[in-house]
């Protein structure tokens, strides 16, 4: 539309001075404005008339097939929860047979766990070699630091002498 009133206001520019070209332009977009809005209401209107038209002829068919559904996800849900009350019945007697193992198993791994540990801590290898490594890591990684700090100064200089 707009483009239509542009090229059609183009016709007496010379008389206008030229104004008549954005005059024509909105004229246009407001005819196109219109017919759209004419034309989308008008084709809405028929097809949610249709679509309610043909809904109301089956309602019938429609409430009938969405009663089934629901007896057979009423029926579903019941089988559900049957199901898990019997396995939760279940599973009541399986824990207390489980616990007293359980609690067993788990004694036995703390009382494990420390003795290991209390020979790991003593063992003076393995504290020289965590010794060296933190040692490492601090030297090495303030070094890379630094040549990394360096470098990127020596290039942004260089950068901004270019």
């Amino acid at each position: 539309g707009t483009t239509v009133g542009a090229a059609l206001g183009l016709l007496p520019a010379l008389l206008t001075f030229g104004l008549s070209v954005p005059l024509g332009g909105f004229l246009g977009a407001l005819c196109g404005l219109a017919a759209g809005a004419l034309l989308g209401s008008g084709a809405g209107f028929v097809g949610a008339g249709l679509l309610g038209y043909g809904l109301y002829t089956r309602r019938k068919k429609i409430g009938a097939f969405l009663f089934g559904v629901r007896t057979r996800v009423q029926a579903a849900q019941a089988a559900v929860f049957a199901f898990c009350a019997d396995c939760i019945a279940a599973m009541r007697g399986h824990a207390a047979c489980a616990c007293g193992a359980g609690m067993a198993t788990a004694a036995h791994a703390v009382k494990t766990s420390r003795s290991k540990a209390l020979e790991l801590a003593s063992d003076k290898a393995l504290q020289a070699s965590a010794v060296s490594a933190f040692s490492g890591a601090v030297v090495l990684g303030a070094g890379g630091g630094v040549l990394g700090l360096t470098i990127g100064m020596v290039v942004g200089g260089a950068v901004g002498l270019i």
